[in-house]
């Protein structure tokens, strides 16, 4: 092969992954971007539990322990107190929990805010599937 196929295939691979991974940060952008702003959804408590489901939702919560668990998205919930586990499913959810001890996230652009958890390092646990999604602690 000669050295300018061999310039132009290494040029032709760098342009590629440079515009590959642009183009993934902008579909999760305009994923979540064009989603409907009205709420729409419910919310359900049992046994300690809160299930909330729909998009565009924004509560306000109050836990002892249990499990969070929202399906939807571009909901924003704010957890007062301490939720032992939380479970997102969706894209472009946000959540800020004062305590959490497990976090497990299932699709794009979904951020959980935690001050504390009960874990030996300090941090919740966590499994985390979908682009752009992350478990970060507040100060």
């Amino acid at each position: 092969m000669s050295k300018a196929r061999i310039f132009l295939v290494v040029v032709a691979t760098a342009i590629f992954n440079l515009s590959y991974s642009q183009s993934i940060e902008g579909i999760i952008k305009s994923a979540t971007k064009h989603i409907p702003t009205t709420a729409t959804g419910s919310v359900s408590v049992e046994d300690g539990n809160i299930h909330i489901e729909g998009m565009g939702n924004k509560k306000n919560v109050h836990m002892s322990g249990g499990t969070l668990h929202i399906e939807g998205a571009n909901n924003e919930v704010r957890v007062k107190g301490y939720a032992s586990k939380i479970i997102i499913e969706g894209a472009g959810n946000v959540v800020y929990v004062d305590k959490v001890n497990y976090v497990s996230i299932f699709g794009a652009g979904v951020k959980v805010y935690y001050k504390t958890s009960n874990t030996k390092t300090g941090r919740p646990g966590t499994k985390i599937e979908g682009a752009g999604s992350a478990v970060i602690k507040q100060k």
